[in-house]
């Protein structure tokens, strides 16, 4: 007999890792796991934080291949081609902001996967490059 809802719960599997970009920790993004196959509204997303991420099991991705993107947050709350706000940042007495960007392949789209393991690990290094190759 099922109980309210009738479907089982999909299992969430705990992600971790590190970002890097040209060798250096991404100091602030988000790390955004899709089913490859499947339902995509069951993403998994983490913040990424002086490069590292995690999620819990309860926020965790479901097994099997994700597409993985990654996405740079690190921009002072400003737009990074608003050069009036970077003047009044700087003028303030702010160092310029150093915007990582990330290449279309990482992405929304892009070509990175990683498996999911119902027994794990899923402790996941993600080395990115600045410029598209």
């Amino acid at each position: 007999m099922a109980g309210c809802g009738g479907q089982p719960q999909i299992p969430r599997i705990p992600v971790a890792g590190i970002v890097t970009v040209d060798g250096t920790p991404l100091p602030k993004g988000k790390v955004v796991f899709t089913p490859a196959e499947g339902n995509a509204s069951l993403i998994a997303m983490a913040q990424v934080v002086d490069g590292r991420f995690e999620t819990p099991e309860a926020f965790g991705a479901i097994p099997g291949v994700q597409r993985v993107e990654i996405i740079s947050t690190d921009d002072g709350g400003y737009a990074p081609d608003d050069e009036a706000a970077m003047e009044r940042w700087v003028a303030g007495g702010r160092k310029p902001i150093k915007v990582v960007r990330i290449p279309k392949q990482y992405q929304k789209d892009g070509k990175l996967k990683a498996e999911v393991k119902t027994g794990g690990p899923n402790e996941f290094k993600f080395e990115l490059a600045s410029s598209e190759k």
